[in-house]
C-alpha cells in the first residue's frame, strides 16, 4: 500500500472563512503540463490541496502569486501546439463537446422566453467553438468572444465572430453591461484567482432575463472517481454545485448535469435569487483517498503483470505527470507515449522529457503491446484502438 502524504496545517476557506482540511500533496509539479519543444528553464512547484467541507470546495494553498500565474500562461501560449481548434479539427474531441452544446441549446429553448434574435458572449472559449455551433441553431444578432489567446482569437475572427483579444476586465464589463441574453464560460473559473470578482463580472454582462452557462471540473465526481488529473498548478479552485451556488448567490440554478466523458459540471443560471432552492450533496474526502490508493495499486499491478510487454501511455495529457509523481510508476516500465496528433512526435512531456511520443500508427508499436489510456475522451480512443486492431491489455486511468 502506498501512503499519501499527510499534513496537519489548517487553512481558512476563501468562501466561508472557516478552517479547511488538507487533502494531499503532489510534489514537484512542472509548471508546464503539456508536451512542448521548449523545456529549458522549467520550474517545479509543490501543489497542496485543501478542502472545505462546509462549502464543498477545494483550493490550492499557498496560491501562486500573480507573476507565477502570468508565467504559466505565457509559457503555454508560446507553444501553439498545445491548442486544438475544434472548428478546424472537429474530429478531435467534438464528441464530448456535443453533450455540452446540446445542454446549452435545450436550456435556451426552455428558459429563454424570446422568439427574436439573441446576443451571445463566450468568455474564454479559445476559438469560439460554442458560439460557432450555436449561431447555426439560433438567430444571433451579436456574437462576441472574449479570449486572450491570439491563435484562438484569429480562428474565431475567420468565422465571422467579433473578438476581444483580452481578459474580461472592468472596461469590457462597463462596455457590455446587460448586453447578452446568453453568456457562456467553460473551463475558466477554476483558473481565476479572484473568482468572486470574475463571477460578478460575468453576471454584469448578462441581460435581466439572460442565461449564464458555467462549466468547470465537478468536485463531487473528482472525489467519487479519484480524478487527480484536474489537480494542476494552473487550477487554483475546484468547485461543486454547492460552492458554485454560493458564489453565484444572486442567480438561481435552472438545471445542471455532470458530463459523461469529462466529469465536468455544467450549469444554467438565471437572474433572480431562489431562496427555497436546496441541493443535497455530501462529499467525502475519505472515499477520495480510498479510491486513489486503490488506483495507485491497480496501475502498478498492471505494469507488473505486463512487464514482459512494451507498455505505452495513450494520450499526451496532464495525467502523465500524475503517473510518475503521484502513482509512482517507474520510468523504466514505460516504452513511450502514443498520440493521434503527429505534431506532438517532435515534442516531449515536461515530467519525463526523454520519453518518446509516437504517432499511434508508428510501426514501433505492436498491436499486442499494453496500453495505459489517460485521455478523457475514452470512448473515442477505444473506438480508434478497436478500429486499428489493437488487442493488447488496456488500463483505463481515471
Amino acid at each position: 500500500m502506498i501512503k499519501l502524504i499527510e499534513n496537519k496545517k489548517k487553512v481558512v476557506c476563501k468562501i466561508c472563512q472557516k478552517k479547511s482540511e488538507f487533502i494531499f500533496l503532489k510534489k514537484k509539479q512542472p509548471t508546464k503540463i503539456y508536451p512542448s519543444r521548449k523545456l529549458s528553464n522549467l520550474k517545479k512547484r509543490d501543489l497542496n490541496i485543501y478542502f472545505c467541507k462546509q462549502c464543498s470546495y477545494c483550493f490550492q494553498h499557498p496560491m501562486p502569486n500573480d507573476k507565477m500565474i502570468d508565467k504559466f500562461y505565457k509559457d503555454e501560449d508560446s507553444d501553439i501546439s498545445n491548442y486544438t481548434s475544434l472548428i478546424k479539427n472537429p474530429s478531435i474531441g467534438s464528441l464530448k463537446e456535443k453533450e455540452k452544446i446540446d445542454f446549452i441549446i435545450n436550456s435556451v429553448k426552455k428558459y429563454l422566453k424570446t422568439k427574436k434574435s439573441i446576443n451571445i458572449a463566450e468568455v474564454g472559449g479559445f476559438d469560439g467553438y460554442a458560439l460557432y455551433k450555436l449561431s447555426k441553431i439560433f438567430k444571433v444578432k451579436k456574437k462576441l468572444l472574449i479570449e486572450p489567446n491570439k491563435l484562438g482569437s484569429n480562428i474565431a475572427k475567420s468565422k465571422g465572430i467579433t473578438v476581444n483579444n483580452s481578459y474580461l476586465d472592468e472596461n469590457l464589463v462597463n462596455r457590455y453591461k446587460g448586453n447578452f441574453d446568453l453568456v457562456i464560460c467553460k473551463h475558466v473559473i477554476e483558473h481565476v484567482k479572484d473568482y468572486q470578482k470574475f463571477s460578478c463580472n460575468l453576471t454584469r454582462i448578462l441581460s435581466s432575463n439572460g442565461i449564464l452557462i458555467i462549466e468547470t471540473p465537478d468536485l463531487n465526481m473528482i472525489f467519487k472517481k479519484g480524478l487527480t488529473r484536474v489537480f494542476i498548478l494552473q487550477h487554483l479552485n475546484y468547485f461543486s454545485i454547492i460552492s458554485l451556488k454560493k458564489i453565484f448567490e444572486k442567480l438561481s440554478i435552472l438545471k445542471f448535469k455532470t458530463t459523461s466523458q469529462e466529469n465536468s459540471i455544467i450549469i444554467a443560471f438565471k437572474n433572480g435569487h431562489n431562496k427555497n432552492q436546496k441541493i443535497n450533496l455530501k462529499i467525502d474526502k475519505n472515499s477520495f483517498k480510498k479510491k486513489l490508493r486503490k488506483d495507485i495499486n491497480s496501475l502498478n499491478k498492471f505494469c507488473k503483470n505486463n512487464k514482459d510487454k512494451k507498455i505505452w501511455i495513450y494520450g499526451a495529457s496532464s495525467l502523465i505527470t500524475d503517473i510518475f509523481t503521484l502513482y509512482n510508476v517507474k520510468k523504466e516500465c514505460i516504452a513511450g507515449i502514443i498520440d493521434t496528433d503527429k505534431k506532438k512526435t517532435s515534442m516531449r512531456m515536461p515530467v519525463q522529457n526523454d520519453l518518446p511520443i509516437l504517432f499511434y500508427k508508428d510501426k514501433k508499436i505492436s498491436k499486442k503491446d499494453a496500453v495505459i489510456i489517460t485521455t478523457a475522451a475514452k470512448l473515442e480512443v477505444t473506438k480508434l484502438l478497436n478500429k486499428n486492431s489493437f488487442r493488447g491489455p488496456r488500463f483505463f486511468l481515471q
